[in-house]
């Protein structure tokens, strides 16, 4: 994930080795529905809650001064649990590669569900995980089809997270998250050079307040990754940076689509 590469973290990070063998082909692939909110019972009066979106941004991506793609992220509470969507469009040479995403947690941040569709060069790969508890954590089953057919069971101990609900939990944490705190965070999410799942510890460290921008700078690393982020209280994500690679909230849809709309081929269909 990437299930975030933002996800978010390795989404963003690695996307520009987990699309390199995939291109944009037929719509109605990229527009597969994440797992719909009718697998989750609807709430009892009593604990009924007001639903809440956290984030509903769109996002420039870009190598260098280059631009390199866009995507949208959309990050809300309904009831008891938290959803996830994002869509992402990226060019690389003459290509267009296209990602979605859905997910589902519970109020706690253990996995519910999650629907992942790549799709680029003449192939498309759909990935279902669905998880069940046990006593000391539960399992997350994974189904592959399309460019690959596999399933991938992984047992995942308490308090692990799916990668894309880290806003989420820095929402939960935020009064802990002081100059200089640090901290760790376990997360599920797809190691794009070997096309499996696995848990990462992302390590964290609070840098402090980027007061222009009305949010924290953190900055985090795994085994394979370092980036940093800044976010708001809400769960927003304002903007990333790994290395030359740069991910900017901006205002509309429409910005975001015209920072890569000289580069995408004609024949793209853009979500």
């Amino acid at each position: 994930m990437n299930i975030r590469t933002h996800a978010l973290i390795v989404f963003f990070v690695s996307s520009a080795n987990l699309f390199c063998t995939h291109q944009a082909t037929a719509r109605s692939s990229l527009t597969q529905k994440a797992p719909e909110a009718k697998t989750a019972p609807a709430p009892s009066p009593a604990s009924a809650q007001k639903d809440e979106v956290l984030n509903n941004s769109w996002y420039t991506m870009q190598a260098g001064s280059t631009p390199w793609g866009y995507l949208h992220e959309v990050i809300e509470k309904k009831g008891n649990r938290y959803y996830y969507r994002y869509a992402m469009t990226k060019v690389e040479g003459k290509n267009a590669y296209q990602e979605t995403i859905g997910a589902i947690a519970e109020e706690d941040l253990t996995p519910v569900a999650f629907n992942l569709v790549k799709a680029g060069v003449g192939a498309t790969e759909v990935i279902d995980g669905t998880y069940t508890k046990s006593a000391s954590g539960g399992t997350m089953r994974m189904k592959i089809s399309g460019a690959r057919s596999a399933e991938m069971p992984l047992f995942l101990s308490k308090q692990t997270i799916l990668d894309v609900f880290v806003p989420v939990w820095m929402k939960h944490n935020w009064s802990k998250l002081k100059p200089n705190a640090r901290g760790q965070i376990r997360t599920l999410g797809e190691d794009p050079h070997q096309g499996r799942f696995l848990v990462r510890t992302m390590n964290y460290k609070v840098i402090g307040n980027d007061s222009e921008n009305q949010c924290l700078e953190i900055h985090f690393e795994t085994q394979d990754f370092s980036a940093n982020w800044c976010m708001t209280a809400q769960g927003a994500l304002v903007r990333l940076t790994t290395g030359n690679h740069r991910v900017q909230r901006v205002e509309s849809e429409a910005k975001a689509k015209k920072f890569l709309s000289g580069r995408l081929p004609k024949d793209t269909d853009q979500q």
